[in-house]
């Protein structure tokens, strides 16, 4: 029996003030991954 494959996840954080542009950075971010077949997830 073989041993299942792992993969690393990357993972990111996004923080900064008020108004600097978190929202749209992140919306762009996955607009991207999404059309490059990546499958991505919020939390």
């Amino acid at each position: 029996m073989t041993q299942p494959q792992i993969l690393p996840v990357p993972f990111y954080v996004l923080c900064g003030s008020l108004g600097a542009g978190k929202t749209t950075l992140l919306m762009r971010l996955l607009e991207f991954w999404n059309s490059q077949g990546h499958k991505v997830g919020v939390s």
